[in-house]
């Protein structure tokens, strides 16, 4: 697990309090490896939250989607 805080980044900084977040490993019984990244974006407060749903997660879902493809893909390199 691992916990983000202390934002530089003024639209992190006016929005979240701090980030937790983890990986879990699952073990397919088949050779291979499933990967789930979980996360929870902890905002200030109810007000920052609302906006955390509506405009944060959206512009950065695929970011996060694309980091977690780059990290499977050099899992997968032999």
């Amino acid at each position: 697990m691992y916990r983000i805080e202390g934002f530089t980044a003024p639209v992190l900084k006016s929005l979240l309090d701090h980030i937790e977040g983890g990986w879990i490993l699952t073990d397919n019984g088949n050779g291979t490896t499933s990967i789930e990244w979980v996360y929870a974006l902890v905002p200030l407060n109810p007000q920052a939250m609302t906006q955390v749903e509506q405009s944060l997660l959206k512009r950065y879902q695929v970011r996060l989607e694309s980091a977690l493809t780059i990290v499977k893909d050099d899992l997968e390199k032999d």
